[in-house]
């Protein structure tokens, strides 16, 4: 069975002894590895198109709403309160629900990528079948590819600590370039950042990886559950002192014997009397109830005109408005993933791969009846409960108590159950034979994963932005899909044309010759 998945690309390629620690010589590709690689990078895509063609928030969600743009003139900038007057305005307690005509009145409201209830279905299958299972399988890859990489170096006589050390670095470059020029939705910064904190954990056998990938995983959960206890204090004790806030300036107003004729003077005065109230209790319950009110307010406010806002920037608006726009998202977020704290939410999955890898899984060393049971038994289950957890949610809010210490760990726990499901099948394939030309452009896909997945980018954002077609915010989930299609069949098709003249993809080909510091071979002879 191993002989059949690590079979050679070509006949200078073999696998040295794929059993135990699974070790390849310098030139030698795991099939199994590279046709994985090939079928999450396309699945991606599924997932990504729509953060290509929609503002963020439309893409895990089908209750998004914005104005369309030539429904409302110029949007309203709000006025930056001073630091005085967002540390009181706050005590008023103003109701914090939205009037969502009262600012734009001739503004036309639209749901974000969903014209029709096909939509809706496109968003459910893909949330079942696709959501975070590509990426995760690309994380368990990610940890995998560096058990082969370090191995490759000794067996050729290098120290692999510089080598690795600088692949990640190139890695972290390329992938600023992409997240910072091109599409906010890069996730090669964040494996970068996380592969940095990688490399200490490749001379632990397979089981102390994996044991260290649950303890990582346990507490990355009992991180959900501290956020939940902390949000169910503040719901709770919140919710309290909001009424005791709202019971002692409703006592004031009538010792006072506010004139409610007097519409704008009742209102000031209440609004002072809430402060005068907020300010007796003591610093610790402001806290709780600062923190309450602004749960209150996320939960219930709705912004369509941000989502138009970014509507007009990528839609309409000039390139480097588009920079200046990832920019202020990006920053922070990336000086948060350098931290060691990216093992906890990418790392145990990367861990994860290690583990795998030493146990030959990729290159099918597993008995057929495991990967029969993880394809054909865990997979199905896997999608049932993800149809549940998917109802679930959407009766309690993505930050809800109910959903961070309930729905997102058993979420979390689904997602590389059905990943592996997906890759096992994959494996089952190549190993009896079936759909061989398929899985073999699979292959080539995977073999030049780096070029591809830049290629996507590159092909979604001119067709969205504005320096090309100027699609952004115009195309529905439905037929959003005819181009994840298209793209599918274009780097299937060159895929293998590209390598049948070449060692590397073009991306694969540079960042390997600054690794190595030398030019490598780039036409076969």
């Amino acid at each position: 069975m191993s002989q059949q998945i690590s079979e050679t690309i070509s006949a200078d390629r073999e696998i040295s002894d794929p059993t135990g620690p699974l070790t390849v010589q310098s030139k030698t590709r795991v099939v199994g590895l590279d046709t994985v690689r090939g079928f999450a990078l396309l699945g991606i895509l599924m997932l990504n198109i729509v953060d290509f063609g929609w503002p963020n928030e439309a893409y895990d969600r089908v209750t998004a709403l914005y104005y369309t743009p030539a429904s409302i003139g110029k949007i309203h900038e709000p006025a930056k309160p001073s630091d005085e007057k967002k540390n009181t305005d706050w005590k008023s307690l103003d109701d914090p629900k939205p009037d969502l005509k009262s600012a734009y009145p001739s503004g036309q409201l639209r749901v974000a990528a969903v014209s029709s209830d096909w939509d809706v279905t496109e968003w459910a299958l893909a949330n079942v079948f696709f959501a975070n299972k590509m990426r995760t399988l690309f994380c368990i890859m990610f940890g995998a590819g560096m058990i082969y990489l370090t191995q490759r170096s000794i067996n050729s006589g290098r120290r692999p600590v510089w080598l690795y050390y600088r692949r990640m670095f190139i890695l972290l470059l390329i992938g600023s370039f992409h997240a910072y020029l091109i599409w906010h939705g890069d996730i090669l910064f964040a494996y970068a950042a996380t592969g940095l904190y990688l490399y200490p954990f490749r001379k632990y056998s397979s089981q102390t990886l994996m044991w260290i990938s649950i303890a990582m995983f346990a507490s990355f959960v009992s991180l959900l559950w501290v956020g939940a206890g902390v949000m169910h204090h503040v719901w709770v004790h919140g919710s309290a002192l909001e009424r005791q806030v709202l019971a002692n300036s409703d006592q004031s107003l009538m010792t006072q014997k506010q004139d409610t004729k007097d519409l704008e003077g009742y209102q000031k005065a209440r609004s002072e009397a809430r402060k005068t109230a907020v300010n007796q209790l003591s610093k610790f319950d402001q806290l709780i109830l600062q923190g309450f009110l602004g749960l209150n307010r996320e939960n219930r406010a709705q912004s369509p005109e941000s989502l138009t806002k970014t509507i007009r920037i990528f839609g309409q608006g000039s390139y480097f408005g588009m920079v200046k726009e990832r920019a202020g998202e990006l920053i922070w977020m990336h000086v948060a993933m350098l931290t060691p704290l990216s093992l906890l939410f990418l790392g145990w999955l990367m861990i994860l791969g290690m583990s795998l890898a030493k146990t030959g899984f990729f290159a099918g060393d597993w008995p057929l009846t495991t990967y029969r049971f993880w394809a054909f038994r865990l997979v199905p289950l896997g999608w049932i409960i993800e149809a549940a957890l998917m109802l679930a949610r959407q009766g309690s809010p993505s930050g809800s108590i109910f959903s961070l210490a309930i729905l997102t760990p058993i979420h979390q726990a689904v997602i590389p159950m059905l990943s592996l499901g997906y890759a096992s099948a994959l494996i089952l394939a190549i190993h009896g034979g079936y759909f061989t030309g398929f899985t073999n452009r699979l292959a080539d896909v995977g073999r030049m994963a780096l070029s591809n997945y830049l290629a996507q980018s590159v092909i979604c954002t001119f067709v969205f932005y504005s320096y090309g077609l100027g699609l952004f915010g115009m195309i529905p989930r439905v037929r959003l899909v005819l181009i994840v299609l298209s793209v599918w069949a274009l780097e299937l098709w060159w895929s293998p044309k590209w390598l049948a003249k070449h060692t590397f993809g073009p991306v694969e080909w540079l960042w390997r010759s600054l690794t190595y510091r030398k030019l490598q071979p780039f036409r076969k002879d």
